[in-house]
């Protein structure tokens, strides 16, 4: 107790010493210290790029300090400056820490993005054409470029390019414009010479009264008159590094080029495969594995259709026009004489035709190096040309059927491989291999030339047609008609309907089946073969006693559409039946079965109005035809 007593004062005084040096030390150093917290991590270590910049107490300033390290860094240079800024953190949870000033974490990044800063990029543009890009260094070199692929074509330097702003956008985009020095030259000289006061009104006067005289061939002016780009050129200002950009020369070399460029092509008359590979400069197997519609070097083709081919053609495309004058062998238009007895298969030229020659003056316009266009200012003939006359048929021929329903090929036209003994090496004719009774009927209306039993034909029927054609049906069982039996259809609601015709085959109705006779008597139920303009209602008599028996007069249709060949650009692409003569003998085909129908022939060869009962009526008609592959159009 005695030496507690003694050194207690000592004690209480060095306590008393402590106690205040650890209250100063606190009142230094508490507030970079982070208090207890139980809401998990309250201390972050932050690295940017991969290098420790200091300790945090709240993340959310380390987004801070990142902007203001990276403004400081852009501030210390004039043009766009990139680098990489990957700022990541470890958090974790303590009762004591110590944490960084703020300016020292942001002078840390600062060193960690400078570290990082990639190659400063550059002020440049771009160029788009089309889908081809490039970039150049400065408008210099854009101009240079395109005055590259003006130069190709002008060889006299009268036009040269400039770039503008593109008003139709809303963004800062350049465009091309394309000016002449010459035209600038009359500008400006129109600018100083312009008449004012009474030399204006006196100029104006004379210059309506002044009559128009027509122009020399030494008036024109000949050669270039026009020049601009066949592309779109769109220029935007972007910023680049060294290596994305393009030397001019290699710039230059990928836009004048020739590139291969696909293309369509629409076939016309006349049109073959080989023909069009030649015409394009592509080898035909190339054409062929181009598009898939064409199976092989043999496939048809159609008026109308649409063949991918490729064009050599540059990046940037020019068009121009020059005026030219030159001297040419022409040859006159043909002249064509119609004959309405005359079927559309049969012509005959009635005038040979003869080359004449002129001297012209056209405007001939381009696209880079072919022609797509040609006006005629002046010409005069040096002696003219004799135009060939050609006489030609109006009426469409007549259409053949198969006579038969069903049947075998046995043997088809043509040259024969093995034939049998006594046979002709190249048969004429077309066999088909039916049961015997088969009916036989006509494949189109004509005149019964000869009926009855034919050396090497058995018993054989010969018809002569309208187009001068012939038709022959031998190997027959039977032969049901009379040599130029002839009888006359008429109408009981129509006097006037009066139509001759040849009953070809006849053949009687017994319950479900169809018997051939040579003749029939009042009230057999028949049918026959041969007659081409009759319609139900109508009565069939001998010329010599003509009496039509009184039939119900039909409604008169109520409505109207005209059908017509398809000659939008998408003919061909779904039916097969497309022609006039199809569509022609499919709507008079319906009229045989058909009551309510009316078919007219139009003013044009392409057209027929179709009469019907309705709509539905006439939509029935439009999609049966439709199933059955006809492709046409209606209105």
């Amino acid at each position: 107790m005695k030496i507690l007593s003694r050194h207690y004062k000592k004690m209480k005084i060095a306590y008393i010493k402590v106690a205040v040096l650890v209250s100063v030390i606190a009142a230094f150093f508490l507030p970079h210290f982070q208090t207890v917290e139980s809401h998990g991590d309250n201390m972050f270590t932050v690295y940017l790029n991969g290098i420790q910049v200091g300790v945090m107490g709240d993340i959310k300033e380390a987004d801070e300090c990142l902007i203001a390290a990276r403004r400081k860094l852009a501030a210390d240079s004039d043009e766009l400056v990139l680098a990489e800024s990957d700022l990541t953190w470890e958090g974790s949870e303590v009762l004591w820490g110590q944490i960084d000033d703020r300016s020292e974490i942001v002078s840390n990044m600062l060193g960690a993005l400078r570290g990082s800063v990639k190659e400063t990029l550059n002020r440049s543009y771009t160029v788009k054409i089309n889908e081809y890009t490039v970039n150049l260094a400065s408008t210099q070199e854009v101009l240079a470029l395109l005055q590259a692929s003006i130069k190709r074509y002008d060889s006299q330097n009268t036009y040269y390019a400039d770039l503008v702003m593109d008003s139709e956008r809303e963004l800062n985009v350049l465009t091309t414009q394309i000016y002449s020095s010459r035209e600038q030259k009359e500008e400006e000289a129109e600018e100083v010479m312009t008449s004012v006061g009474i030399d204006a009104t006196l100029d104006e006067i004379f210059a309506d009264i002044e009559p128009a005289t027509e122009k020399d061939f030494s008036d024109y002016e000949l050669g270039l008159l026009a020049l601009d780009f066949g592309d779109t050129v769109e220029v935007v200002e972007s910023y680049l590094q060294d290596e994305e950009l393009t030397p001019l020369d290699r710039a230059i070399e990928e836009v004048t080029k020739d590139q291969e460029k696909e293309q369509i092509y629409e076939v016309v008359a006349g049109d073959t495969l080989s023909q069009i590979a030649e015409k394009n400069e592509i080898p035909l197997d190339r054409l062929v594995a181009m598009n898939e519609t064409i199976e092989s070097e043999n496939s048809l083709i159609r008026v109308g259709d649409e063949l991918i081919v490729t064009i050599p053609e540059p990046e940037l495309s020019v068009e121009r026009t020059e005026q030219m004058y030159y001297e040419e062998d022409y040859e006159a238009d043909i002249i064509y004489v119609d004959n309405d007895d005359w079927y559309t298969n049969q012509t005959q030229t009635l005038q040979e035709p003869s080359a004449g020659q002129r001297k012209v003056v056209a405007d001939v316009s381009y696209r880079n190096n072919e022609e797509v266009g040609r006006e005629i200012l002046k010409e005069e003939i040096t002696y003219a040309a004799v135009p060939k006359i050609v006489e030609r048929g109006t009426k469409i021929p007549p259409t053949y059927i198969k006579p038969i329903s069903g049947g075998r090929l046995s043997s088809n036209f043509g040259r024969r491989k093995a034939p049998t003994r006594r046979a002709s090496t190249y048969h004429k004719g077309v066999d088909w291999a039916t049961p015997v009774g088969t009916a036989v009927m006509a494949s189109s209306t004509g005149t019964v030339t000869r009926a009855g039993w034919g050396s090497g034909y058995g018993y054989v029927v010969y018809i002569d047609h309208a187009d001068g054609r012939q038709t022959r049906y031998g190997h027959l069982s039977k032969v049901l008609v009379k040599q130029g039996q002839t009888v006359t259809v008429c109408n009981y609601n129509n006097v006037q309907l009066k139509s001759p015709g040849k009953i070809v085959n006849l053949y009687q109705i017994e319950g479900l089946n169809r018997t051939q006779c040579e003749s029939a008597k009042a009230g057999d139920i028949v049918c026959f073969s041969g007659l081409e303009k009759i319609n139900i209602g109508d009565t069939v008599c001998a010329p010599d006693c003509v009496e039509p028996h009184k039939f119900v007069k039909i409604t008169e249709p109520t409505v109207e559409m005209t059908f017509s060949v398809n000659d939008s650009p998408f003919a061909g692409k779904e039916g097969k039946l497309v022609t006039t003569r199809h569509i022609r003998e499919r709507l008079f085909r319906e009229l045989l079965k058909d009551v309510s129908l009316r078919v007219e022939e139009t003013g044009s060869a392409d057209s027929y109005r179709v009469c019907g009962r309705g709509e539905m009526h006439l939509s029935i008609l439009i999609e049966n035809m439709r199933r059955e592959g006809y492709e046409f159009q209606v209105s």
